[in-house]
């Protein structure tokens, strides 16, 4: 099945969410404007709204997983053997690793060196490449249908039982990153690929008005959208890159740093989030396959592009942010932190452009960044 520009124009704006979202956090008064969101202009307003959606934005990031890890499947034929999938299946490992190192690799550049959430908690890209090893299990069974949605049902169970209880367990709903719920968004987007792979778009838009049928329902009852959970964290002294250098001596017994124990609140995803999300997500996309199947100019083309190499920008801008962030220049106005975003997507595209003029040498160490599943 060949790369389909909807798609790939779907995980392009994924990315320039995910960008916003992160450059309005190293905004110089982003603290003020969070505590104080009526004193923003409407310029900064604009921009924090894509912090009120993260959530959203994560989830589509899990869903659009999903949906391609099927259709990377089913690229060659709708009729697998079992030697197809046992190949597909092996080749996965590669590329999950090396997402789940990139994240491991943030999160120390963030954080420093925490236990145990380092290894199980690092972040969304770490969530990306357990949920797609899982789907990846499940989609080469015998009824990946079946599977999947009881994959689906179990975790929403258990993200559900931990909200009732009140429990925080690192590695699941608590730290940097909260697998659980989040991770049946993959399953789900699997579940549509599958669909949409059997019944074409035809099979989107029914799934679409499922899911927002469903969606209003979960709607009657005012649940929470995302819990706040509390993980404990140490805190070594000095700027940014002194704390990192610190939590390394720390955990190697060098020197006599002693951290301080504080507890941090995130906030992670609701069991109810994600039956209230797939309906839209499913719809927007069902959208935007149909619409860009004919519609095709220059700018359809760079988002395409920017969609088939989302990994590679999205690493990049957090290399470029941490830069900035630890050097000091940040952006002070809305309209500065707008001009970051949209250099930080001309210098990707610019990347991306490098890349496929690159030699061979140069262009298999690109692609070692970008493991895409299409």
């Amino acid at each position: 099945m060949p790369s389909i520009t909807g798609l790939n124009i779907f995980r392009a704006i994924a990315v320039i969410m995910m960008i916003i979202a992160h450059s309005i956090r190293i905004q110089s008064n982003f603290t003020a404007l969070m505590r104080a969101p009526h004193t923003a202009s409407l310029w900064d307003q604009c921009l924090l709204f894509f912090i009120h959606i993260e959530p959203i934005i994560s989830a589509q990031f899990l869903f659009i997983s999903g949906f391609s890890l099927t259709l990377s499947l089913f690229k060659q034929s709708s009729n697998l053997s079992s030697a197809h999938k046992r190949r597909w299946l092996l080749a996965l490992p590669t590329k999950l690793f090396l997402l789940y190192g990139i994240s491991v690799l943030f999160f120390v550049g963030d954080n420093g060196l925490q236990f145990p959430d380092l290894f199980v908690s690092s972040g969304i890209l770490s969530i990306i490449a357990v949920s797609m090893a899982i789907s990846g299990i499940l989609l080469t069974g015998p009824k990946p249908i079946f599977s999947l949605t009881v994959a689906t049902i179990v975790t929403l169970l258990l993200a559900y039982y931990l909200e009732q209880s009140k429990t925080s367990i690192i590695g699941l709903n608590a730290g940097a990153g909260g697998a659980i719920p989040l991770l049946c968004m993959t399953f789900i987007g699997a579940i549509i690929g599958i669909i949409f792979q059997r019944h074409g778009t035809r099979g989107l838009f029914i799934s679409a008005a499922i899911g927002c049928f469903v969606g209003i329902l979960t709607m009657i009852q005012s649940y929470p959208w995302i819990f706040t959970v509390k993980s404990q964290f140490q805190l070594f002294p000095g700027d940014p890159v002194s704390s990192v250098i610190h939590s390394f001596q720390y955990a190697l017994g060098l020197g006599d740093v002693t951290p301080t124990k504080v507890r941090v609140q995130f906030w992670n995803h609701s069991s109810i989030f994600a039956l209230r999300v797939t309906g839209t997500l499913t719809l927007v996309l069902a959208l935007l396959v149909v619409i860009f199947t004919r519609y095709n100019n220059r700018w359809t083309q760079v988002l395409n592009t920017i969609g088939q190499h989302a990994l590679l920008i999205y690493v990049l801008h957090l290399l470029l942010l941490g830069v900035l962030e630890i050097s000091g220049v940040k952006p002070t106005t809305g309209w500065q932190t707008t001009l970051l975003v949209i250099s930080l997507v001309m210098i990707g595209f610019g990347v991306i452009l490098i890349r496929n003029k690159s030699g061979s040498f140069r262009r298999k160490l690109f692609d070692s960044f970008d493991p895409g599943t299409q």
